[in-house]
């Protein structure tokens, strides 16, 4: 009950600050900014995959998932990346935008990073894209819909 009501606060302040419809990450508080339609971006390698966990939060008003990222066939002298995340209207188009929402380092050209996700209930874990971006190189991974986590 303690969490659902923590949850909630924090999300009541966030609407009030940023406005309806933006992301909030657990693991660190990512830039948010509006972004063009434009949707699945196709370059690469590198090559990242993501998987949505469902998390029960209790409150109606909000959705959550724990979101795991691995990213391999990453150049040779990159040494971390960054996954940046974002958020589909009804259409398929990005509407927000949100930059350093997990971090991983790269060892061998491959890596690992995870965080939790909240948006206002009522999203899937579908209206999610993802993209990696290798460090020190900033060359794109391809962009992702999360596995899982409806």
């Amino acid at each position: 009950m303690r969490t659902a009501l923590i949850v909630g606060v924090l999300l009541l302040g966030g609407l009030a600050l940023g406005g309806c419809g933006l992301l909030q990450s657990q693991v660190n508080s990512p830039t948010v900014t509006q972004f063009s339609p434009h949707s699945l971006i196709s370059v690469g390698p590198p090559l990242l995959s993501c998987q949505a966990a469902a998390l029960p939060l209790g409150a109606p008003t909000v959705a959550g998932w724990h979101l795991k990222c691995s990213l391999v066939q990453a150049p040779a002298g990159d040494t971390q990346f960054t996954v940046e995340l974002m958020l589909l209207d009804g259409r398929g188009n990005a509407a927000y935008f949100f930059s350093d929402v997990c971090q991983g380092v790269l060892r061998q050209g491959q890596g690992d990073c995870q965080a939790n996700f909240f948006a206002p209930a009522g999203l899937s874990a579908q209206a999610l894209e993802l993209f990696a971006v290798g460090l020190p190189s900033n060359k794109l991974s391809n962009s992702v819909r999360p596995l899982g986590g409806a």
